[in-house]
Parts: C-alpha cells; sequence; structure tokens
C-alpha cells in the first residue's frame, strides 16, 4: 500500500479539514487514482459532509497503490490534519505519504520552506491514521439527493452558485442570537436568501445575479416562475459550522 503525492492546493485542503472539524470528528480521507473525497460523518445535529474532489485540483505528481483497486480509506482527527495543513501555508513545496512510525500508520507532510534569508527550511508534520478496511468502507454511504419527479409541479431542484461564503457566515452570525433555525432558498433567477425563521423576528438577506451551473445530464423543463423561492430549513448552530472555515 503506497501513497505519494504533492499538496498544490494547501489552503483548499486545509478548509475542508477545518469544516470538517466543526461537523464531527474524526474524519474519513478516500484516495482513488483519480479522486480525493472528504467524508464527515453525521454529528449530533445530523450534518453531515462528502466532498469529492478531482485529484488534479488538489495534487500533482500523485502516486497510489493497493490491492483494493489502488484505492485507499484512511480514518484521521481533523483539527490534527488541518492544523499540520495550516503549517505549511506559504510553503514553496508540501508532500505527502502514507507511512508508519513504530508500526502505526501515519500521514506525513513533509514541508519546504523559504526563511527571511533565504535559505530553505524543511519542516515534517505526522499525523496519526487508521486504515480502514474495505468492509468498513462499504457501510460508509453517500448521502443522497432524488432527482424529483418533473411532472410534480410542487418538487423543484435550484442549482445556484453561492456567494461569498464570509458574507453567508456573517450574516448567519447576526441572525444566531436572533433565532434558532433559518430559511434558505433559492430561485431561477440567480437569487439566494437567507431569512430569520422566528414569530417574532423578521429580517433576512438576499444575493442576486448568482450563476446556476448545468449539472444534469437532461435538461430541465422550463420553470413556470423563476422568481420562486425553493427552500429550506437549517438549524443556525448547523449551518454555522459549515461555514466555520469560510474567511
Amino acid at each position: 500500500m503506497r501513497l505519494r503525492a504533492s499538496v498544490t492546493n494547501v489552503t483548499l485542503l486545509a478548509g475542508l479539514l477545518h469544516t470538517a472539524a466543526g461537523v464531527s470528528s474524526p474524519c474519513y480521507l478516500h484516495f482513488t487514482p483519480t479522486q480525493f473525497r472528504l467524508i464527515a460523518p453525521a454529528g449530533h445535529d445530523g450534518v453531515q459532509i462528502w466532498a469529492t474532489l478531482d485529484v488534479a485540483s488538489v495534487f500533482s505528481d500523485y502516486r497510489i497503490e493497493s490491492h483494493n483497486q489502488n484505492e485507499i480509506t484512511v480514518e484521521v482527527v481533523s483539527e490534527s490534519f488541518a492544523r499540520a495543513l495550516r503549517s505549511a501555508a506559504g510553503a514553496t513545496e508540501v508532500m505527502l505519504r502514507l507511512g508508519k512510525r513504530d508500526g502505526e500508520p501515519l500521514l506525513s507532510l513533509s514541508i519546504v520552506m523559504a526563511s527571511h534569508t533565504g535559505s530553505k527550511l524543511d519542516v515534517t508534520q505526522e499525523v496519526l491514521v487508521r486504515i480502514l478496511r474495505v468492509s468498513e468502507m462499504s457501510l460508509i454511504t453517500e448521502p443522497m439527493c432524488p432527482t424529483p419527479d418533473v411532472r410534480a409541479l410542487t418538487l423543484t431542484q435550484v442549482y445556484i452558485v453561492m456567494p461569498p461564503l464570509a458574507e453567508v457566515k456573517a450574516m448567519a452570525e447576526q441572525i444566531r442570537p436572533l433565532a434558532t433555525h433559518v430559511c434558505l432558498g433559492a430561485n431561477h433567477s440567480g437569487a439566494l436568501r437567507l431569512a430569520v425563521m422566528d414569530s417574532d423576528v423578521v429580517g433576512e438577506a438576499t444575493w442576486t445575479g448568482l450563476e446556476h451551473p448545468s449539472v444534469q445530464a437532461v435538461p430541465s423543463p422550463p420553470v413556470a416562475d423563476p422568481h420562486v423561492f425553493h427552500e429550506v430549513h437549517l438549524n443556525v448552530r448547523a449551518l454555522q459550522s459549515v461555514l466555520s472555515s469560510a474567511s
């Protein structure tokens, strides 16, 4: 079993781990020849994360070998790995390896930094992990987002690109003292709305001009009224935990 890669997007990887730490810990890192997944199982509030990235968006010089179709899954303490990655901010080179120390599996980060004098500094960070067996990984299933029946007029999906998460986070922090739940809604005209759910408090924030990505193989049928919002109700604390890494 071998895993070796150069980390090319330290900020993205550290942000994902920091967000996972706010949801649950430990989390699972699933490496395949073409994809990298971060999975944070559901915490006490039911929030879970299943993030899938192309290997090329995070790593380069990527090498992976295993007896399980060249796939490796490890369990790691989210905050410990995020802290190790944050120490690599500004590094000229970051190499990730799966290794062992005293028989215990670990992920090591070999970090090359440049000092203020221009000399090279080599730093190594090690984080203990547990390698999951194939039978264990088979029990971890991706959360389902069912496709609604296009014949049912009351069910409509809206795919929308989020505004800067730091802005959403700031608004959620302002709402938290006012209500325990919020209403997050989007429409087909590029608007996203975050509203207070409380009979005694009225307030909302709306972002407009957002993009709608094409993620469905089959084009959606025409929308009767693109300005109608389709909404979900969320616990404010759960929303904040997901947005915790936004800055």
